[in-house]
């Protein structure tokens, strides 16, 4: 019995031994810590991470979408590691981060959750709507466009100054109207809208280029027209009944009248800058009291006020 317990307590010895000498191999195989501040930045299609690393770490893998991952070493240069993970799908996602230790120990995974944009986000943006726009010289124009939309960082109008040379402007969010001086107006020129699906967003999306010059031209700011030429007017009695201005006022209860006289009779109308038009509309006089209405009519238009059509 004596010899029995004497082992049994040999024994015992023996298993606290290797119990401690277990417990000293489990501490030299453990890895590293996690990763701390993970911060994730969307984009088109990637995402960018920012990270610490624990100073045993020597590289690491991103873990996203279904078994996909993405291999990096650590860089001891830069107190923060910062990555780009390319190829993700539109969609939201949970990427994680491991790192190793110089025996390729892995760390517990640490994630973050993430919102992609791709195509079908970049297919849902429009152009701010340009509203009117105003042309000041033959090389200077005001444009106005409408309140910003959601996400919009700003408008960009593109086109060729009087140099000849590529120039652009910029209409910030806040902004609606922006005059362009030194732009050539016989070059076409556009203008398309920059937006960020977030404010941290490591990419802009761009909406089609809009042909700016169009849509000037199809602005007949009739405002600025001004009578250029005419063959005869008649004031009448009271000095403004049948004068020249009378067929541009907006105003269909007044009319030109041209006097008695040998025809043909014609006024020129300067619109002050090239327009497009597929037509006219021409209303004959209101005036119950006159006789006499045009029966023939030939319009002509001229980008030079010497060659006509």
């Amino acid at each position: 019995m004596k010899k029995t317990k004497n082992a049994l307590w040999f024994f015992g010895i023996m298993l606290i031994i290797s119990s401690f000498t277990s417990c000293n191999e489990d501490d030299n195989l453990s890895g590293p810590d996690t990763v701390s501040d993970l911060v994730a930045y969307p984009g088109r299609n990637r995402v960018k991470l920012m990270f610490n690393a624990p100073v045993d770490a020597t590289h690491g893998r991103v873990f996203y979408g279904k078994g996909n991952f993405y291999d990096f070493s650590i860089d001891r240069s830069e107190p923060t590691q910062s990555l780009i993970v390319e190829g993700l799908p539109e969609q939201e996602q949970i990427i994680r981060v491991v790192i190793f230790n110089a025996d390729s120990v892995t760390s517990d995974p640490k994630g973050v959750k993430i919102k992609i944009f791709g195509d079908r986000y970049q297919g849902s943006l429009s152009n701010r709507t340009l509203i009117t726009q105003s042309t000041l010289s033959p090389t200077s124009i005001d444009m106005i466009f409408g309140n910003a939309k959601e996400d919009e960082v700003e408008v960009r109008v593109i086109y060729k100054n009087s140099s000849s040379q590529n120039d652009s402007t910029i209409v910030p969010r806040g902004q609606n109207t922006i005059t362009i001086e030194d732009i050539d107006l016989s070059e076409s020129y556009y203008y398309y809208t920059v937006y960020t699906p977030e404010p941290e967003s490591i990419d802009y999306f761009y909406t089609p280029r809009l042909d700016a010059k169009i849509a000037a031209m199809q602005n007949f700011e009739k405002v600025k027209w001004l009578i250029a030429d005419f063959s005869d007017e008649n004031p009448g009695s009271d000095g403004v009944w049948g004068l020249s201005a009378n067929i541009i006022d907006n105003d269909a209860k007044t009319s030109w009248h041209s006097m008695n006289g040998e025809m043909p009779h014609f006024i020129t109308v300067d619109m002050q800058s090239d327009k497009l038009m597929n037509g006219f509309y021409f209303v004959q006089t209101q005036d119950l009291n006159v006789r006499d209405l045009a029966k023939r009519f030939k319009f002509e238009t001229s980008v030079d006020k010497q060659n006509w059509t």
